[in-house]
């Protein structure tokens, strides 16, 4: 009994269908044509048939033949082989060919013995961990597991059949009758801001979007805006925040809402600056005014299907679990992660580099989004890179240090404020050497600027896949922390009406 059980517990593989797989291709390379979509080197559980297939793949891929006579070349002063014979392997090989025609069930067979090993190794590291008390909690563990067997799951999926033209235009016709016919001219869900929403065409379900911007630019008060606005319109909204709990959010809807400025809000208290204004600011009680405003907020924010998530460290197996939930519950339209370098990779990508941890984070929630086809909005902290241009506008290449972002996007937003960074740069000084004239024209320039940009804030798209680049401009409440579009009163809903209504 014990001998089979051990027998059992060899990882599975399938060498003989290894070899024969390799034989077919090196007997007729365009038998390489029924594996090419859907088999790796990697798939291979001999090291040295996935070698000799990735040399096959490589020189098939080049227009080149790939046979042992011209392998042998290539594997000659290599080491790969020695542990199996050799050079005399390939003709080993070529003799295991049983047939060309069974080519692709013989790499089915290889692909197969691969995912049995792959879940095997992601259910294994469960079980290890759940009888080792490692201060890992049994959710963490669970969600570990589920993110371990989503990509398995990924790279393990059936070859999607091709679709002609006519299918595929066929489709988009259809799509856009559909979207014709709602009473949005927006092909996707509303940000709430006219502005954006003509640049974008709104947030396409599957896809993930990303807004990046440095520290104090605003962007998890964009990204809030959005979550809000778009469920004030009836879309059904997660968010996560990692930098802000849930009453920290609150506070800042609260604000927004009322009118009444964030930290005010915060205190429970407001400020008033003494008539002449000198001295120091004296605190006050909230007006009725203004607590009958903040209980309106609280009591609209009801109405809102907006749900947040504020635990710290979250994975994306995390943020699955509970989008899962909330889909088959109440529904899910979209999702809103503040930021992703806050979000915890697996345990494997955390012992890696940035890069590496940050590309793993992007993958999955592109996968997340595509799984349960709805937008996911991304929020980004961008380098230090603008910093050292004297145009601070971000672009693509500040995105180097957060993995694959950039690729994986289906469209790029860079939040920017320049108001900022001109107060931040001061007002000018003269120059030992300057005129007069040269330092007055210089300061008029900056105090200028200074008042043009004043609660100017630019969304400057740099990737958009399926429609325009370019920069559309918002209004910035330094108050509340609050974006709003050029056209917007100030007296208007910060959340929008449409769904909330005017009660």
């Amino acid at each position: 009994m014990s001998d089979v059980f051990n027998v059992m517990r060899i990882p599975p593989s399938n060498v003989p269908a290894e070899q024969a797989l390799l034989g077919a291709l090196l007997a007729n390379n365009k038998a390489f044509e029924s594996v090419a979509e859907f088999l790796l080197p990697h798939h291979f559980a001999d090291p040295a048939n996935a070698r000799v297939y990735g040399a096959i793949a490589s020189r098939i891929a080049a227009g080149q033949v790939a046979d042992p006579v011209t392998l042998k070349a290539e594997f000659e002063h290599a080491a790969e082989l020695d542990a199996v014979g050799g050079l005399s392997y390939l003709g080993k090989l070529l003799a295991s060919m049983i047939g060309i025609i069974n080519a692709g069930d013989y790499g089915r067979a290889v692909h197969d013995a691969w995912l049995r090993r792959e879940l095997i190794a992601a259910c294994t590291e469960a079980i290890n961990q759940a009888y080792v008390p490692t201060g890992v909690s049994g959710q963490e563990v669970l969600e570990e597991l589920d993110g371990a067997l989503t990509r398995v799951a990924d790279g393990a999926g059936e070859v999607k059949p091709l679709s002609t033209a006519g299918d595929a235009v066929s489709r988009a016709v259809v799509l856009s009758t559909e979207a014709g016919e709602r009473d949005s001219a927006l092909a996707g869900l509303t940000t709430g801001y006219a502005a954006l929403d003509r640049l974008t065409a709104g947030l396409m379900p599957g896809q993930m979007y990303l807004l990046g911007a440095r520290p104090a630019m605003g962007k998890t008060g964009l990204g809030l805006g959005i979550a809000a606005r778009a469920a004030s319109h009836g879309a059904k909204v997660l968010m996560w925040s990692g930098e802000m709990d849930a009453p920290q959010l609150g506070t800042r809807l609260a604000a927004a809402h009322s009118g009444i400025e964030v930290a005010s809000v915060f205190r429970g208290k407001g400020w008033e600056m003494p008539p002449d204004h000198g001295g120091r600011p004296v605190s006050r009680k909230l007006t009725m005014d203004e607590g009958n405003r903040l209980v309106r907020a609280g009591r609209d924010a009801y109405r809102l299907p907006l749900n947040f998530d504020d635990r710290p460290g979250l994975t994306v197996a995390g943020l699955r679990a509970r989008a899962r939930r909330m889909k088959r519950g109440k529904g899910l339209d979209l999702i809103v992660v503040d930021y992703i370098a806050l979000m915890r990779a697996t345990a494997a990508a955390e012992k890696q580099k940035l890069y590496e941890r940050m590309t793993e984070l992007s993958r999955d929630l592109r996968i997340l989004a595509a799984e349960l086809h709805v937008p996911i909005l991304v929020l980004a902290q961008l380098n230090r890179a603008n910093e050292s241009r004297e145009n601070k506008m971000p672009q693509l290449s500040d995105l180097r240090d957060t993995g694959a972002l950039e690729q994986d996007a289906y469209c790029v937003m860079f939040l920017h404020r320049p108001h900022y960074y001109l107060m931040q740069a001061g007002e000018p000084v003269r120059a030992q050497k300057e005129s007069a004239e040269a330092f007055q024209e210089r300061s008029d320039l900056w105090h200028h600027q200074v008042e043009s940009t004043r609660g100017l804030a630019l969304v400057s798209i740099a990737k958009n896949r399926n429609g325009p680049t370019g920069i559309c401009r918002l209004r910035f409440d330094a108050e509340t922390i609050w974006f709003r579009d050029e056209s917007e009163a100030d007296n208007e809903a910060a959340w929008g009406s449409a769904f909330l209504g005017d009660a």
